[in-house]
């Protein structure tokens, strides 16, 4: 292995294990404001177990549950890496006002993982309920059809996060649609291609 790819790959994780520090440690000083939690080194080991868990799921088999709850994850950090600096300046701007530390922690904290929650169902739910967008494209050329329907769907990722129900509503908005032509672009399987092949055999 070439030296410089040997650094990219010790940069990367690097700043990855800064980053999940950054977003357990703000974890953990809500958690010991709002409840006194005090158990640090499991919560500790909680947070690395699920920030390898996507890379422990798809190294190691028997732990390929894992994969799931690291697809999770990955939402998280990229929400917690929006939220959490602006709750650390809430935090801060309060502190300057006179509000007690551990007062703005539990107050700022708690509309945090609020936010996080919403946002988590609503993507969820965004997730499992495809948006329907109809176009009309005109072209400057003769043709014996007249008009062409065509459907496109994207971003299926099936696999053990979309399972079956998943699939059969895109079959049946396609027959609903009606469409002259299926084109499906992109992102059609995630995890691994098991996983798609056995929702396959279940749908037939």
């Amino acid at each position: 292995m070439k030296v410089g790819r040997v650094l990219s790959i010790v940069a990367f994780f690097s700043i990855y294990n800064i980053l999940m520090f950054y977003l357990g440690w703000n974890g953990l000083v809500w958690l010991k404001a709002m409840f006194s939690f005090q158990q640090e080194i499991l919560y500790w080991i909680t947070v690395t177990v699920l920030s390898y868990a996507y890379i422990l799921g798809r190294m190691v088999k028997p732990l390929s549950a894992l994969s799931v709850v690291g697809s999770i994850w990955f939402g998280f950090i990229q929400y917690g890496l929006l939220f959490f600096p602006l709750a650390n300046f809430a935090v801060w701007i309060l502190g300057v006002s006179g509000v007690p530390g551990d007062t703005a922690v539990v107050w700022v904290g708690t509309v945090t993982a609020i936010m996080l929650a919403g946002v988590f169902a609503f993507g969820t739910y965004n997730a499992y309920s495809p948006v329907i967008r109809k176009y009309e494209v005109s072209i400057p050329k003769k043709n014996k059809m007249g008009k062409l329907h065509i459907a496109v769907a994207s971003d299926m990722h099936f696999g053990k996060l979309s399972g079956v129900a998943h699939a059969k509503r895109l079959v049946k908005t396609m027959e609903r649609i009606k469409a002259d032509l299926i084109l499906l672009p992109g992102d059609i399987i995630d995890d691994d291609p098991k996983h798609f092949q056995k929702r396959i055999w279940e749908l037939s």
